[in-house]
This record gives structure tokens, C-alpha cells and sequence, in this order.
């Protein structure tokens, strides 16, 4: 998955999260179940694309001070 699209999910997964948090009512114990199921995939999900951005910012900033580190910080 492109960065972009890594961005994109997280952003609806966490909508995702919250919509179905307040569309749950407490007296159906089987639609709270299986909601809370859903919202522990989707934040299992939501984890796993801000390791990978996490990841991807890490080694953008890696490249960078490399770069800096041989050419020098150049100015225009």
C-alpha cells in the first residue's frame, strides 16, 4: 500500500471506530458483541498502517540525513 492510501485508511478507520462506538445500544448484547468485534479488527487494522507510516517517516528522515551527511545541507 502507497503512503497515500496508508494516510487514507487510517483516516477513515478511526471514523470507522468512532461511528460504530455510538451505534452500538447497551441492550443488545448480541449487536455489541459483534461490534466489538469489528472495532477490534479495525483498530488491529488502524495499528498496523501507523506502524507502516511510523516506518515509512522513519526511513524518509533516515534518507535525509544521509543525503546531508555526504552532500551537506545545500541551500538554493
Amino acid at each position: 500500500m502507497d503512503y497515500c492510501m496508508n494516510l487514507i485508511c487510517i483516516t477513515l478507520c478511526a471514523g470507522i471506530i468512532q461511528a460504530l462506538k455510538k451505534s452500538c445500544t447497551k441492550g443488545d448484547k448480541k449487536k455489541k458483541k459483534e461490534v466489538t468485534e469489528e472495532i477490534i479488527r479495525l483498530e488491529l487494522e488502524l495499528e498496523k498502517g501507523q506502524n507502516e507510516e511510523l516506518f515509512h517517516l522513519k526511513q524518509v528522515g533516515f534518507m535525509a540525513s544521509l543525503y546531508i551527511a555526504c552532500y551537506g545541507n545545500l541551500k538554493t
